[in-house]
């Protein structure tokens, strides 16, 4: 399979450039070319796994979370409760162990989710039904403060992997 790299998105180019940045970043401070490799490893883990559920495993819990009304998909990996979830899971993995694919592959995780939160900024319909996956819907005001606060802790998660 040949990759075509005018089929790539701004988006998408941009998920492949960002890791393999602060990789350089990590590199030019622990000076460390394995590590760093493990840890851009990590990265695209992540954001492979993060594919992985909207494109093939979904299909496999789609039957059981599907309701009538629903216009999008309800992902397990993009509800509310794993955002929260993921955030204490990527502050233990960057704080606290050593293994640099664990860090990159939260790191990945956030990054997808990161995107995805992101781009959802306009649409509040979307936004609920895709991310909050409940009865009460959030304003457009609830929204926006949470990718905020989503997006700075993000950013924290990111220095904290490479100092």
């Amino acid at each position: 399979m040949k990759l075509n790299i005018q089929q790539l998105s701004k988006t998408d180019f941009l998920k492949l450039i960002i890791p393999a940045l602060v990789s350089v970043v990590y590199y030019l401070l622990k000076k460390n070319v394995w590590v760093a490799i493990f840890y851009l490893s990590g990265w695209y883990i992540g954001q492979l796994l993060m594919i992985l559920d909207k494109q093939i495993i979904y299909k496999y819990y789609y039957e059981s979370i599907h309701q009538k009304n629903d216009t999008f998909a309800r992902l397990i990996t993009r509800s509310i409760l794993f955002i929260i979830a993921f955030a204490g899971l990527s502050l233990f993995m960057v704080t606290s162990t050593g293994s640099m694919i664990g860090i990159g592959l939260v790191l990945g995780i956030g990054l997808t989710l990161a995107f995805e939160l992101w781009s959802s900024r306009n649409y509040v319909e979307f936004f609920n039904q895709y991310f909050i996956q409940s009865k009460r819907n959030w304003t457009k005001v609830e929204m926006m403060n949470f990718i905020r606060i989503f997006l700075a802790f993000y950013l924290i998660m990111i220095i904290f992997s490479v100092i």
